[in-house]
């Protein structure tokens, strides 16, 4: 938390009107759905309620946010009720889970000013997975899910006008933090 506000302070992110602060998503974990096999009926007790304890903290500090869905939180949710036939009318919705205001909008991706935002569990690892990512969405792309980082610039003919445009792709890495 104390990097990200130093991020926010430093480019004075969400001073001005119109900045939007977009959670590239797996803001927690959820371990405890994918590991089936651990047996402690208190892991998930722990694992949401630190979440929660942090998430917390973050909402103080960041009362407004486009969050991208990921694959470590709806995925994971989805997989397991899917797996146990459970139908998404007796499930809680995620901003519940997560205790989340009003402010945190939550969606599979954002196009904003130009430049679709997402999570990034879709797309495959490298510069090709970056390259990609442009020709799929026909629009420069910023994600995450992914250990490394990087900036891949490409020249195509955007489909709009015809014409020849730069876009980019940008992985931001992933924010891990194991607080166990």
């Amino acid at each position: 938390l104390d990097f990200l506000k130093r991020v926010r302070d430093k480019y004075k992110i969400g001073y001005y009107p119109g900045d939007k602060i977009v959670v590239i998503g797996d803001e927690i974990d959820f371990k405890f759905l994918k590991y089936s096999t651990v047996n402690d009926p208190e892991t998930a007790y722990v694992q949401h309620y630190r979440s929660l304890k942090f998430l917390r903290e973050v909402y103080i500090e960041f009362p407004e946010a486009y969050v991208c869905e990921s694959n470590h939180v709806k995925e994971r949710l989805d997989m397991v009720a899917e797996q146990a036939n459970i139908p998404s009318f007796l499930l809680k919705d995620i901003p519940e889970i997560l205790d989340s205001p009003k402010g945190w909008k939550r969606a599979y991706d954002w196009f904003i000013e130009g430049v679709r935002y997402c999570h990034g569990h879709r797309i495959p690892r490298g510069l090709n997975g970056m390259a990609r990512a442009i020709d799929q969405a026909h629009c420069s792309v910023v994600y995450g899910h992914h250990a490394h980082a990087g900036i891949q610039h490409v020249v195509k003919n955007d489909i709009e006008n015809g014409k020849l445009k730069n876009f980019f792709s940008m992985c931001v890495g992933a924010l891990t933090v194991n607080p166990l």
